[in-house]
């Protein structure tokens, strides 16, 4: 299973329409998705009383997104840009979790902004990611507003190169997830 999470909480998000498009590259690919869209599954300012114990969280919503990042064989963290970085409310979604949700885990990084900007959100969530003990991919998935087009039933990822950027990532992420699978399973079974 891989774990989604989007970052972004407008309503017609140009994040969300590029982790629609992902998910269908991954969904064809066989794999099992868990979609943690933070706008429509919020989670609480994150209580460092519960650092490194998520799964005695008193909100459920939290013990939730734990046990799933802890079940996942990869996770992906799409997030718009905001001042050059990400949004704030995937990295209260990432206070939450600790090493052991995330370690030795395929982690895909996405963004939607300009080419620039989203690079370098990408860049900082690549150190976050590190210090969970995640392993970012070396691939990452930038879209542009250019890439997405409005429709009636809201935007969709419709640029050629973005959607074989897409499928490019949706095949690394399955990769790196089954080239780490014994190493979890090992790490989990000492757990």
């Amino acid at each position: 299973m891989i774990l989604l999470i989007t970052g972004s909480v407008r309503v017609g998000s140009g994040t969300r329409a590029t982790v629609e498009a992902l998910a269908a590259a991954l969904r064809s690919r066989g794999l099992e998705l868990d979609d943690w869209d933070l706008r429509v599954r919020p989670l609480p300012i994150a209580d460092p009383e519960y650092h490194e114990r998520a799964g005695e969280h008193p909100e459920p919503a939290v013990r939730a997104l734990a046990a799933a990042a802890r079940d996942a064989a990869g996770v992906v963290l799409a997030t718009p840009v905001y001042h050059n970085s990400f949004s704030g409310v995937l990295k209260n979604c990432l206070d939450h979790l600790s090493i052991g949700e995330l370690a030795y885990k395929p982690v895909g990084l996405v963004a939607h902004g300009d080419n620039l900007s989203a690079v370098q959100a990408l860049d900082q969530l690549r150190i976050v990611v590190r210090g969970l003990h995640g392993l970012a991919l070396p691939i990452q998935l930038v879209t542009t507003p250019e890439h997405v087009a409005c429709g009636e039933d809201g935007p969709r990822l419709v640029a050629e190169d973005a959607l074989e950027r897409a499928g490019r990532f949706a095949l690394d992420l399955q990769l790196y997830a089954r080239l780490s699978e014994p190493l979890l399973r090992r790490t989990r079974q000492r757990a």
